[in-house]
């Protein structure tokens, strides 16, 4: 059980690392498409509230905005109600290359997990929840 910390570590890196290989056709890293998820998931999503979301730094956030918004897949506007406030929205173009991810998405978790019978995918899931969850508990 000591080396827990490592493969849960190790598998979020393997599991990032085949998104991004599998993305590379698509010239997107898996950080971009989380961004163009998070927002699609909203007409309008507060620049703050991704970052809360994503849990990274400022900076790397910017950044991974910038360079949607120079591929023409997401647009910054300014809230009408509070001038200081910055929302990020899909283009037509985002909202394409999301759709687009959206049928690439279920055949690689299909790959991915393709040698885990239907119960095991269940109980993997329920166990990463209940692992978050007791992690989340320890202050």
């Amino acid at each position: 059980m000591q080396n827990l910390p490592h493969l849960v570590k190790r598998a979020h890196f393997s599991v990032r690392q085949a998104i991004d290989n599998s993305l590379a056709v698509y010239d997107l890293t898996s950080a971009q498409l989380e961004v163009l998820s998070r927002v699609a998931n909203c007409s309008c999503m507060e620049h703050r509230a991704l970052l809360q979301d994503m849990e990274v730094a400022s900076p790397t956030l910017t950044k991974l905005v910038d360079g949607l918004v120079e591929r023409g897949l997401v647009k910054r506007a300014v809230s009408p109600d509070d001038a200081r406030v910055k929302l990020l929205e899909l283009t037509a173009a985002g909202k394409g290359v999301h759709q687009e991810m959206n049928s690439f998405y279920q055949p690689f978790l299909e790959r991915l997990l393709s040698d885990f019978s239907p119960a095991e995918r269940l109980l993997f899931g329920e166990l990463l929840e209940r692992l978050i969850a007791n992690a989340d508990q320890i202050e």
